[in-house]
């Protein structure tokens, strides 16, 4: 773990004191252990080149609080200049002036997963060190990688600030165990837990040297080396895995929401939990604030909770450390763990783990996992995580090097900024433009005239009301004899009763519908309301048709429900597994978007010459609340919040914690009225944020006797989440999940607790679809497959509603499209709950707290395809990147660089797309697609030829991967 944070010396007691507590001499702080296990003073070791540009060789108190106060260690003459920063007051929002201090520095907490520190006072002496030096290792890679890196420098070129990387000086303190905690100094003899890991102070003072002979000193930026965190601490991971694979340990990885992360193997989850009893304690503090305030503690709160119960050194802290851990675990019963290792670690070839870390880079959950494009410090921090377990950090730094440089990513340009795609997302985009082009220029079965009338004046008896005319050429539009066709539906426009009407007429014609969609909620409340037995997510159709359980052929209709939601991936990968299957898309480029690559969505649009569109709202009931979401929509966001604010809809707090305990409060009072189902808590917030939710309003149920016992622990570790369980709680699916019939359950699953088993470690859920499901909590740490469903991210509840809708918006997160995605679901009421904190931040600083909501709820967040901004940059007359991807792959292929499908697993093998080439409009767009064509053939995709081949009708199986033999 790699943790930045500004060390306050007056925090830890005043000036003179930060010594001592990086040294370990500080009586609160935590320690160094020699050999023997006895608490010394930790060695002092330095890193950066600012010290031998400084002439210091070692250093010392004198040298270290002189480098604090920004002034020569040796001469003690003044550096740098204290600054001055405009802040905003958090007692009355108004903005001062702040500053005229030092700041001493940044302090870096680097540390190992905890296994390797709990397995330390276990083994022998010999093996304690080298575990300490692998750690050692990867912090000293670690720093030099953020020297290197890191933009730290802000210096003035002619007027305007620039960032660059300059000479830095870095002081490394080791320490093996944390601050004792009440836990531990209740229980006589007990020591403070283990607990390796090093503060890197970078001190405020940097060389920066923009210009040669132009060298001057100056305060270090802070904001560059936060920005770092992620990727330092993927550097360190990565280095520390590597040295303790050579010593032969054997990890265990796990896939969290921060990525890869592993533990030694052996080592018992019971001894991981009983030496993390600081982090416990602080946990069951905050639980305590937030169960007698009814509110989380905001992060000052947090940070005074971790520092109001510090205690001193007790007796045990000064004794040897190493045999009193193992009486702790004597007294408890736990063996002594004993990791698991090899007497001979060999790696596989180099250019086979490059390919893995290739395959991982190119991949779904690669670079783009969360846009189509990236920049280059994305691909820094990747290469890094996916290089963990198997290269060291210096050969992931090679690898680096050479993959920025190769045929696998294509330079693009995003708001006048250069950024970067891959080409194998660029195939797959021209894939699905191929195939829709195909698909919408073919003939098609299709119902008759007479039984889309038949089946509109069915849907009118049960509905109760006719179709309107807009309606009605929705459901010709769809209904047409062509392979592809495309509705564009407004938020609560009657989208659900047309498309009602479709599925009838297509099922007249002896045609099978079936419904995919990226959420299970989403597919299941859909094929409901279309009368349809079953809905799929796009991984559960998929594995339906390649288990043989679905058959698609060219009369099947796959109506892909909130279209624009489905990234390229899981698109590409629809299309291959439906063949020549009819598709109908259904969705909204105005409402939430897809968490990874997309925009495939308005590509395809343009290439079959548009869509469908209902726009006649009906879902809500007030006609000012209809006005708020058209005013979203049309990116008139202060006019829409002025609105709510003068009906009383808007409440403004100050603080994030505030907000939701506003939420929660009226949560509880409106769910009395409306039930449970009528009062929907929906947030583009952080999943923390979400968790928080789902655990007062589980506590205001249990106040109400609402729930009953017992409970059970639900522990997600993958999510870093514990919840308690009760019989009544409403949860949701968040993973897939397989019964002991085979029967699966697919994420986003909603239902209610209606038993709980604690001998079996078992619940039972009552799903909203009618099913009961066994799930089993125990043992399934890493793979939770449920969660407390009170509050959702607004992802969740797309395509939903409710009478009252309760809207807790982010700050970064928020756009113009999740806005309007959260505040259409409201049938009756929606109200908006704003923080001054969360808003007022960033370039919204000086903002009103309105005022920033609704530049944020103006911001335009759709998706855009690679391919788009590829053709951005061609205009802009650059030189195309996929020709010189295409002149680089010989070299690079001839140094073991295969194709990505080469080290796929099965499932992700899906480059051989047939489907690449665009329409070809202009003589330039030819050159460039053809070259696209060649370079993509030397990455083993072969380029498909429009022309019908071996008697198939054209549009066929539209060459998509399908097994045609």
């Amino acid at each position: 773990m790699f943790t930045p944070r500004k060390l306050d010396p007056v925090a830890l007691g005043g000036p003179g004191r930060l010594w001592g507590y990086l040294q370990g001499g500080h009586e609160y702080a935590d320690y160094y252990l020699a050999r023997d296990g006895t608490p010394s003073q930790a060695q002092v070791e330095l890193h950066g080149r600012l010290f031998a540009r400084l002439g210091l060789e070692r250093l010392d108190w004198w040298a270290f609080e002189r480098l604090a106060a920004g002034c020569h260690p040796l001469t003690g003459e003044r550096l740098i200049k204290t600054s001055h920063a405009l802040r905003r007051d958090r007692a009355t929002g108004k903005l001062a002036t702040r500053g005229g201090a030092h700041v001493p520095g940044i302090d870096c907490n680097l540390s190992p997963p905890k296994s390797v520190s709990a397995v330390m006072p276990f083994v022998s002496a010999a093996d304690r060190a080298e575990l300490e030096a692998a750690h050692l290792a990867a912090v000293r890679v670690t720093v030099g990688e953020l020297e290197q890196r890191v933009a730290a420098c802000r210096p003035t070129i002619d007027g305007e600030q620039s960032h660059t990387p300059g000479e830095l000086a870095m002081a490394s303190f080791t320490h093996h165990t944390s601050r004792p905690s009440p836990e531990v100094a209740q229980e006589p003899d007990r020591p403070p837990d283990p607990q390796l890991h090093s503060h890197v102070f970078v001190f405020n003072l940097a060389w920066c040297e923009p210009r040669p002979d132009q060298g001057r000193f100056l305060a270090v930026d802070s904001r560059p080396i936060f920005q770092f965190g992620a990727t330092a601490e993927a550097i360190y991971q990565c280095e520390l895995a590597a040295q303790l694979q050579r010593l032969g340990y054997r990890l265990d990885w796990h896939v969290t929401r921060k990525g890869r992360v592993w533990e030694l193997a052996g080592v018992d989850e019971r001894l991981r939990e009983l030496f993390s009893s600081r982090h416990r304690h602080i946990d069951q503090l905050a639980a305590r604030f937030q169960a007698g305030k009814g509110r989380p503690p905001t992060k000052l709160e947090r940070r005074r909770l971790a520092t109001q119960d510090r205690l001193a050194k007790t007796p045990a802290c000064r004794a040897p450390h190493w045999p009193a851990y193992r009486q702790v675990l004597d007294r408890r019963g736990l063996p002594a763990p004993c990791p698991e290792r090899t007497l001979v670690h060999a790696h596989a070839p180099l250019g086979d783990r490059e390919a893995t870390v290739r395959t991982r880079l190119l991949g779904p959950d690669g670079l783009t996992r969360e846009d189509a494009t990236f920049d280059e410090a994305m691909v820094i921090k990747l290469v890094f995580e996916a290089a963990a377990g198997l290269l060291s950090a210096e050969e992931a730094a090679g690898f680096l090097a050479r993959f920025l440089q190769g045929p696998d990513l294509a330079p693009v340009v995003v708001d006048g900024q250069p950024r970067l795609t891959t080409t194998y997302l660029l195939a797959q985009e021209q894939a699905i433009v191929q195939a829709a082009k195909a698909k919408a220029t073919s003939t098609a079965p299709a119902p008759s005239a007479a039984m889309i009338e038949r089946a509109a004046a069915e849907v009118a008896r049960q509905a109760g009301y006719e179709l309107s005319t807009e309606q009605h050429q929705v459901v010709e539009h769809l209904c047409a004899p062509t392979g592809w066709a495309s509705l564009e539906g407004w938020a609560g426009t009657g989208k659900t009763t047309a498309v009602r009407s479709v599925v009838r007429a297509y099922q007249h014609n002896h045609q099978p519908p079936v419904v995919v969609s990226t959420a299970a909620d989403t597919a299941r409340r859909t094929a409901h309301e279309l009368d349809l037995g079953q809905g799929y997510t796009v991984e559960a159709f998929c594995q339906a048709v390649e288990q043989g359980r679905l058959h698609p052929d060219g009369r099947m209709v796959v109506i892909v429900e909130e279209a624009c939601m489905v990234d390229t991936h899981r698109m590409h990968k629809l299309l291959q597994v439906a063949g020549s299957a009819i598709i109908r898309t259904l969705g909204d480029p105005e409402q939430a978007q897809a968490v990874g690559a997309a925009g495939w969505h308005a590509q395809v649009d343009q290439t079959i010459c548009g869509h469908a569109q209902l726009t006649t709202v009906v879902r809500q009931k007030d006609p000012a609340d209809r006005e708020v979401c058209q005013l979203i929509r049309q990116g008139d966001a202060p006019a829409a919040l002025a609105n709510l604010n003068a009906r009383g809809r808007v409440h403004l707090v100050p603080h994030a914690s505030t907000a939701v305990k506003e939420v929660v409060h009226t949560w509880d009072r409106d769910r009395r009225h409306h039930g449970l189902d009528g009062v929907r808590i929906v947030t583009d917030t952080s999943n923390h944020t979400i968790d928080t939710l789902n655990s007062l309003c589980q506590a205001r149920r249990h106040r109400a006797g609402e729930l009953s016992w017992p409970s059970m622990e639900l522990v997600d570790r993958q999510a870093d989440r514990r919840e308690q369980v009760y019989t009544g709680d409403r949860v949701c699916f968040i993973r897939p999940h397989r019964m002991e019939d085979g029967e699966r359950i697919a994420n986003g699953t909603a239902g209610t607790i209606v038993h709980v088993d604690l001998g079996l470690g078992r619940v039972m859920v009552a799903c909203d679809d009618g099913r009961q499901v066994p799930v089993e909590l125990a043992g399934r740490e890493w793979a939770q497959p449920l969660r407390l469903g009170y509050a959702g991210h607004a992802l969740r509840l797309q395509g939903g509603q409710a009478q009252v809708v309760l809207v807790l918006p982010g700050s970064w997160q928020t756009s113009r499209q999740s806005a309007y995605s959260m505040a259409t679901r409201c049938v009756e009421e929606l109200h908006v709950f704003v923080d001054r904190d969360s808003q007022c931040t960033g370039e919204y600083a000086q903002h009103d707290p309105l005022a920033a909501l609704a530049q944020r709820w103006t911001r335009d967040a759709r998706k855009h395809t690679a391919t788009e901004r590829l053709a951005d940059l061609e205009r802009d007359d650059e030189p195309a990147p996929v020709q010189d991807a295409a002149r680089r792959a010989g070299t690079l292929l001839q140094s073991g660089w295969g194709p990505p499908c080469s080290a796929q697993p099965h499932e992700r093998a899906d480059l051989e797309d047939d489907g690449v080439l665009l329409p070809l409009r202009t003589p330039k767009e030819a050159e460039r697609m053809g070259a696209l064509a060649r370079e993509l053939a030397a990455l083993g995709t072969p380029a498909w030829s429009p022309e019908p081949t071996d008697g198939r009708e054209f549009g066929d199986g539209l060459g998509l991967g399908l097994d045609l033999e």
